[in-house]
């Protein structure tokens, strides 16, 4: 069997943070129940926004982009991996507000092959390195 992944979003409304989440872990559990666990499936929460919001924060930006990273790491695909490894680069950037200078000093470049190493041998859906 080939393994996938279904990016699913679910738009609803809330009082606040705390009941967001609530809805969104309910909605992770129901999710849950149609998979098999014992043969590595699983389904957790990503990220949960407020859609409501004017800007994006750059913590935000930050989890997105790792997103998108760890999504090209799975491909597998070497172009793929190259793109994760510029957006590794400017996580790290935003991480160490280093933004408006091209130095990449200080940057560890074999934390991204422990990333990669995260995703595809230790088969873990979401490091946060």
């Amino acid at each position: 069997m080939k393994p996938f992944i279904a990016l699913i979003q679910a738009a609803y409304e809330a009082e606040d943070e705390a009941e967001a989440r609530l809805i969104a872990e309910r909605l992770v559990d129901n999710a849950s129940q149609d998979l098999e666990p014992e043969e590595g499936d699983e389904v957790w929460l990503n990220q949960l926004v407020c859609i409501d919001a004017q800007q994006v924060t750059p913590d935000e930006s930050v989890v997105r982009l790792r997103v998108a990273r760890n999504a090209l790491i799975k491909t597998r695909n070497r172009r793929c991996i190259d793109q994760a490894r510029e957006l590794d680069k400017l996580i790290w950037q935003m991480v160490h507000d280093s933004l408006d200078s091209d130095s990449l000093a200080g940057y560890d470049y074999t934390a991204f092959l422990d990333v990669c190493e995260a995703i595809l041998v230790r088969k873990e859906n979401n490091p946060n390195a």
